[in-house]
């Protein structure tokens, strides 16, 4: 009788799950965003550059027994080209990312940091001649919508978020005008509104209330001529008694 080599035939390769890689990726998707919602929520009290350096430790500290276990193919010479590498890859946009959450709306940010993949396929194209094939060029122009629709400051003050809100300051002299935006970056009738504007000047804060105006604006008037960009925050009540709060620093 014959006898049969099992070990010599070819195995199936194990399949994987069809809900496994969709699970990691949202998994990884959510680890990777919260990161960036930690970094708006800190930025404020730590300051960009502590926040990051305390962020590529813990980062390091975690790949620290895999660089170990594999010492061997990272001899000292290739230390420089690593180090610049990890300068431009993480160093310094997360230092940026932090430095922009001080300053500029979420929304901004968020868009900004989603840009990341479509400059990722337009570096491919230009230095590495990756094509971009029919579907990857439907994706990416099916993004293009997001980035273009940004609220405007239409009164030459700046914009800043709060709550369900866009909130343009415009400081002129001891005048202070508060517009409000809504859905769709359109208008809100500001009556029915109370807020007060809470400024550092001079090491000090000044707090200013905001009352509707004739001009479909909050408005009031400080003791002092502010400064063209005030450093503090707008705090809103709406009419049904909801609070937020708009930053501008």
């Amino acid at each position: 009788m014959n006898s049969i080599n099992f070990s010599a035939l070819p195995l199936d390769a194990p399949r994987e799950r069809a809900w496994q890689t969709p699970l990691e990726l949202g998994l990884l998707g959510a680890i990777w965003g919260a990161s960036f919602l930690f970094m708006r929520v800190a930025a404020r009290d730590f300051g960009a550059t502590p926040l990051v350096e305390m962020r590529l430790a813990l980062g390091a500290l975690i790949l620290l027994p895999f660089l170990w276990r594999a010492r061997a193919s990272f001899p000292a010479k290739l230390w420089p080209k690593l180090a610049l590498i990890g300068a431009i890859n993480s160093a310094v946009p997360f230092v940026l990312f932090a430095w922009a959450a001080q300053r500029a709306p979420a929304g901004i940010g968020a868009i900004t940091n989603s840009m990341a993949v479509l400059f990722t396929a337009l570096v491919g194209f230009l230095f590495f001649g990756e094509k971009i094939g029919l579907q990857r060029a439907i994706a990416l122009l099916a993004g293009w919508p997001a980035y273009a629709h940004q609220p405007k400051a239409s009164h030459g003050g700046r914009l800043a978020e709060a709550g369900s809100y866009h909130v343009e300051l415009v400081a002129r002299d001891t005048a202070v005008e508060v517009f409000l935006l809504g859905e769709n970056d359109k208008p809100v009738d500001p009556k029915g509104f109370k807020a007060v504007a809470i400024f550092t000047l001079g090491g000090k804060a000044e707090r200013i209330t905001l009352t509707p105006s004739e001009k479909d604006t909050l408005s009031g008037t400080a003791a002092t001529a502010l400064p063209a960009n005030p450093k503090g925050a707008v705090q809103l009540t709406a009419p049904d008694g909801k609070t937020a709060t708009a930053r501008f620093d």
